[in-house]
């Protein structure tokens, strides 16, 4: 029996966690990715890219917007762990 792994809408506690971040605009074209945290709920943010390498990595929640100029073209997974330790992934492209 294979059973999905990560948060769904039959985990506990998954309406308490769906709400924690949003990126925007996505797909990046401008080089900016504006990140909306719950910041009394997430401890850190992280951006992978797509061989799994970490490309931004933050404890330091006040800056909300990431320049991501710099970034090659490409799918991006930005995770976030709340405090209590629970991981909650997006994907983003970068133009």
């Amino acid at each position: 029996i294979m059973l999905p792994v990560g948060p769904s809408e039959f985990s506990p506690g998954f309406n308490e966690n769906i709400d924690l971040f949003n990126m925007h605009p996505n797909p990046v074209a401008d080089g900016r990715l504006n990140v909306d945290i719950n910041r009394g709920n997430v401890f850190s943010i992280k951006l992978f890219n797509s061989v799994g390498q970490i490309v931004y990595n933050s404890t330091d929640l006040h800056s909300q917007i990431l320049d991501v100029s710099e970034f090659p073209a490409g799918l991006y997974v930005m995770s976030v762990q709340t405090k209590s330790g629970i991981f909650l992934n997006k994907k983003v492209l970068i133009h």
